[in-house]
């Protein structure tokens, strides 16, 4: 049967050689909707517009502290750094952090970007976002955080950032997805740079924490609510994290990285466990387990450049 549809196929391209032209297929109607029909689908499908992020005051302590800032009139009608003065109400350890080798005051998190929103298969009125966690959006300082809601977005109790990630200057790109156990996992971007005089980044600059890789990949877990367990998650825990770290001979070398503990009520500080898959452990950010061992954050080694960069804290 199948030497049959060959040699059909063969004299039916035989037969259409230089007259045979495909014909072009026809576009879908894209169709239009007035500005006034888009806005009143809001009331006929019951939808509801909320603004998540605002519901809560997120500050963290950042690694770099940049203090430059642009006018309302170029854009940025609240820009600059903001001290955060007490004023955060999501409950989220706002440093100083054991992954830190500068003293910088805590800032607010005053705007997100690139937001990625899931639903848990698991209870569709569960909802995980992800977006840039951001102190100054005019030096691009951010981490990346969470906002959690359980009644399908109405109100999102739960937010503030990914705890474990605080000694570098950016964790980046935030992006996530649920399993079917309702586990959430976040892939983020961890990197180091410096500002230079004029404002501009010193990628992988080695001026800053030398300690940590300059760079890398993390995978943040929040394990499943949904089996019975009612605490809040808060943005204070997160387990140990194996590193592997590439040096420029070649050579890998692994350990713990620093600063992924669970902060106690009384300040101190206790290691946290990770499970293999489906975690089953107490509510909370921490690292993916994948059997007996915990994931690894795979690092690029400092790449040096050929100017050095002012430091830290220029601003």
């Amino acid at each position: 049967m199948l030497r049959r549809v060959r040699g059909r196929t063969a004299a039916l391209v035989a037969a259409c050689a230089g007259v045979c032209v495909p014909a072009a297929a026809a576009a879908p109607s894209q169709g239009i909707q007035t500005d006034a029909a888009f806005a009143a689908s809001y009331a006929q499908r019951g939808v509801t517009s909320v603004a998540a992020t605002t519901q809560r005051v997120s500050c963290y302590t950042p690694e770099v502290y940049y203090q430059g800032s642009l006018a309302p009139a170029q854009g940025y009608p609240d820009g600059g750094s903001t001290l955060c003065n007490g004023i955060a109400t999501t409950g989220e350890d706002i440093g100083p952090y054991a992954t830190q080798d500068v003293s910088n005051p805590p800032l607010r998190a005053k705007d997100f970007s690139e937001s990625d929103l899931h639903v848990d298969p698991t209870n569709n009125r569960h909802l995980i976002g992800i977006s840039k966690w951001i102190v100054n959006s005019e030096g691009y300082n951010h981490l990346a955080g969470f906002f959690e809601s359980f009644d399908g977005g109405a109100s999102w109790p739960q937010q503030g950032h990914i705890p474990g990630y605080e000694g570098w200057t950016d964790n980046s790109d935030p992006v996530g997805a649920f399993d079917p156990w309702g586990n959430f996992y976040a892939v983020v971007f961890p990197y180091q740079f410096s500002y230079i005089p004029s404002g501009q980044h010193f990628f992988l600059s080695p001026d800053v924490n030398p300690s940590l890789a300059r760079s890398g990949l993390g995978i943040a877990v929040a394990a499943s609510t949904s089996r019975g367990r009612s605490g809040a998650r808060t943005a204070t825990c997160a387990s140990t994290v194996r590193t592997r770290t590439r040096t420029r001979t070649g050579r890998t070398r692994t350990g713990r990285s620093p600063g992924s503990y669970c902060r106690k009520p009384g300040g101190s500080e206790t290691t946290a466990h990770s499970r293999a898959s489906p975690p089953t452990g107490p509510s909370g950010w921490r690292p993916r387990a994948s059997g007996a061992r915990t994931s690894r954050t795979r690092c690029r080694s400092p790449r040096r450049g050929t100017a050095a960069g002012p430091g830290h804290g220029a601003a």
